[in-house]
């Protein structure tokens, strides 16, 4: 058998299509898996991005820092808190020595950052009446008219440096008829850390009208 019947009768027995070159009888190569994106790699668009914001969790609010009357008074010497029965606070002391020179009704500018704060603790009870005291030095008149006029001074000034409505604020006068302390020692000589005392400016809250 001679070369060309031996490849003849080679490819007759391996079932090849003697129609179709031996170069042209390979597999088709087999079809490429889809290309799946990493979730992670795919870019989202602005929609998805603010829907994503969206849910950020919100801040949690911030807590009140106004200043109550027991921290005012424990940063301040020159305020005094008067509590009641019920333990509330229900008086606030000044001393006038602070607030006015001896004898005058016209605020010290060392008093004007005390009295500043005392206007936040002030829009806090609607109802507040400031009293005037005075010592026993002079008439009896001449301390009532001097008392109404350190309140009238204090009222105008808190009323003129913040918001406070001026209808929940009242003024009034006690003069020397209200010492907290004796104005004479026991011998009737003068006692001037009792007087002191008595020169005072006395913030009245009253409780039931409390915010």
């Amino acid at each position: 058998m001679n070369t060309r019947n031996l490849l003849l009768a080679t490819i007759l027995l391996s079932g090849t299509s003697i129609s179709s070159p031996l170069w042209a009888q390979t597999e088709d190569p087999a079809p490429a898996d889809p290309v799946v994106e990493d979730a992670d790699m795919v870019e989202e668009t602005p929609m998805e991005q603010a829907e994503e914001t969206s849910e950020v969790t919100p801040a949690e609010p911030r807590e009140d820092t106004t200043p109550t009357l027991s921290d005012l008074v424990a940063t301040d010497p020159n305020l005094e808190m008067v509590e009641g029965e019920n333990g509330e606070a229900d008086e606030m002391v000044m001393l006038a020595d602070v607030l006015f020179a001896f004898g005058s009704a016209q605020l010290n500018d060392a008093a004007l950052e005390s009295l500043s704060n005392v206007a936040v603790i002030i829009s806090e009870y609607p109802g507040v009446l400031i009293v005037g005291h005075t010592d026993s030095v002079g008439s009896e008149s001449a301390n009532e008219t001097l008392g109404l006029l350190r309140a009238e001074a204090v009222r105008t000034y808190l009323i003129e440096n913040s918001e406070i409505d001026p209808e929940t604020i009242r003024v009034d006068s006690a003069g020397e008829s209200d010492p907290k302390a004796p104005n004479l020692n026991e011998d009737g000589s003068d006692n001037p850390d009792g007087r002191a005392l008595n020169r005072r400016v006395v913030f009245i809250f009253d409780a039931d009208e409390q915010e």
